[in-house]
């Protein structure tokens, strides 16, 4: 299974502020009051996908996880592939 690791940039037009963050994280459906952009992207093969895999629970640091399991290329340990846009 491949995960892909988004480095997001907000535009916070309605001031929510260093929550930001959590806002993005929980949201479900768009929200016209932050305006995401993706400014990069590297792909990560994570292993086998099931219930009990670390990356399914919240408490998991995952950028700690992908570059621990799933460094990714040769020359950069701590990216995966690029994505192209």
């Amino acid at each position: 299974m491949k995960a892909y690791l988004l480095r997001v940039l907000v535009i916070d037009h309605n001031e929510v502020g260093a929550g930001i963050r959590l806002v993005i994280e929980a949201t479900r459906y768009p929200n016209r009051c932050i305006a995401p952009t993706v400014l990069d992207v590297t792909e990560h093969q994570i292993g086998e996908w099931s219930d009990d895999h670390p990356l399914n629970y919240a408490a998991t640091d995952a950028l700690a996880w992908i570059k621990e399991y799933a460094p990714g290329s040769e020359d950069s340990p701590d990216r995966g592939e690029e994505v192209e846009r």
